[in-house]
């Protein structure tokens, strides 16, 4: 059945997005996810290093690379999977109308995957409250917090692509019926795109000690700790070491005050709501 008021309401947030969506995706960390992408069809080694030299970034004069000849950033390259369609729907749709187009369908890509989000978050709640409420509910995080700004302003960002998945698992988990290795998957996948997202292993923690105990869940924590171990496989590949002990990143770095409190993208100070979210959860 088709829910109108999820219609209206998609329609109308994606036509607000495409007035703001820029013809560049590399506003976030100089550009980080549109050069892994790019990296994926061209060389799939994810070493920045040789993207940064071609694309002549205007954000670097220099850079640190690795003892391995790898740039040094902390970010996951996951993301580049999501955006590849995007990517590749661009590049020839550049090739054809000798136009750059590229930068613009990824952009497209994070509307996508925004709307996306909000019509999973829509149809999960609607079973428990009533569409009206959920709807109301949805359009002022939509807008209270920074989802709008990361879908059409500042595109080029992992957090959207993390919502996305994050609205998966959580569907999941709300869900009656669950499908186990689809909750691994997800939160593995997560994590490969977002590492802040090892903290949903909190949930998952008491879905696990929740009677009734069943061996299929057991698969949950096997795919997250095979995803850990491949993040740091992959950093050992790249990067020679572990820890990333370059350009000021070190093991010990305090992320989490980064992430909460600063006024460049702290989510308490860009989104004072979450602190009346918590109040009332406490």
């Amino acid at each position: 059945m088709i829910d109108k008021l999820l219609i209206i309401s998609l329609s109308a947030l994606g036509s607000i997005s495409l007035l703001f969506v820029s013809d560049h995706f590399q506003h976030i960390d100089f550009g980080i996810y549109y050069l892994y992408t790019k990296s994926l069809f061209n060389d799939f080694d994810f070493n920045l290093a040789n993207q940064i030299v071609v694309e002549n970034n205007h954000y670097l004069d220099r850079f640190v690379v690795t003892q391995s000849k790898f740039d040094a950033n902390y970010h996951p390259f996951g993301l580049s999977v999501f955006y590849a369609p995007f990517y590749l729907v661009g590049e020839l749709g550049s090739y054809f109308l000798k136009t750059d187009f590229t930068e613009r369908f990824m952009g497209l890509g994070t509307i996508f995957y925004s709307l996306s989000t909000f019509a999973v978050l829509y149809k999960t709640y609607s079973i428990k409250f009533s569409s009206r409420t959920v709807l109301i509910a949805l359009l002022v995080a939509f807008f209270s917090t920074p989802w709008f700004f990361y879908t059409a302003i500042e595109s080029g960002n992992s957090n959207i692509i993390a919502l996305f998945l994050s609205s998966l698992f959580f569907a999941q988990l709300a869900g009656g019926t669950r499908n186990y290795f689809f909750v691994g998957s997800i939160l593995s996948i997560m994590f490969l795109t977002k590492v802040e997202t090892i903290f949903y292993i909190i949930p998952v923690l008491g879905l696990l000690i929740k009677k009734p105990y069943d061996l299929k869940k057991v698969i949950i924590p096997v795919l997250g700790i095979f995803s850990i171990f491949l993040f740091l496989w992959g950093r050992y590949l790249r990067f020679g070491e572990l820890f990333l002990d370059y350009g000021g990143i070190t093991y010990d770095y305090f992320v989490l005050k980064d992430i909460l409190f600063t006024p460049v993208h702290g989510y308490l100070f860009t989104s004072p709501i979450y602190i009346f979210v918590i109040t009332f959860i406490l």
